[in-house]
């Protein structure tokens, strides 16, 4: 079902989540991304291997002077990258080379393709995509006074076009550090 999260560009929403400030457009900025648990199912469905070939040319697309910047405009915006999201991802890239992955055959998503709307009862956040447009809307009720920061309130979290990509990503209006 994660799958659903991604987006045509190999880009991750996780704009509603608990995690939403430590997002970055690629996925987690610390972890070791979504190609060890893709690329390690890739032969049972050919969409994972889709998946994490998508997000490697992602990541390829924001990484600049050997360095992976948070999103595929923070090296024009002059905002700098941070070394340890680089080998965060580099050591996965090197486990990928170590067991020869070798990616399926290209191949297109239920994303790429259908109009769709899909509500999550769990999460309060619904998927929509009509045309070439999607959004996220989360509808949780948060309580910002117990920390939760995250995006809520009946709030689309995420707009995204597949001509320009994000139009654009909500921010929690409190942050409330809780770590």
């Amino acid at each position: 079902m994660h799958s659903i999260f991604y987006l045509p560009d190999g880009a991750i929403d996780n704009s509603f989540g608990t995690r939403s400030a430590k997002w970055s457009y690629w996925g987690s900025r610390t972890s070791d991304g979504c190609q060890p648990l893709f690329t390690s199912l890739a032969d049972l469905n050919p969409e994972y291997s889709e998946i994490a070939e998508r997000n490697l040319d992602l990541l390829e697309k924001c990484t600049k002077d050997g360095l992976l910047h948070g999103g595929p405009m923070y090296f024009t915006a002059n905002e700098p990258a941070c070394t340890h999201h680089t080998f965060c991802h580099a050591k996965v890239l090197a486990h990928l080379i170590d067991t020869n992955y070798q990616p399926q055959e290209r191949c297109s998503l239920f994303i790429d393709n259908n109009d769709f709307y899909k509500y999550f009862e769990t999460l309060h956040v619904s998927l929509l995509r009509k045309g070439d447009f999607r959004a996220t809307i989360s509808d949780y009720d948060a309580d910002f006074v117990n920390g939760n920061t995250f995006c809520s309130g009946g709030s689309i979290t995420l707009l995204y076009n597949n001509k320009v990509g994000p139009i654009f990503a909500a921010s929690v209006p409190q942050y409330s550090f809780v770590e």
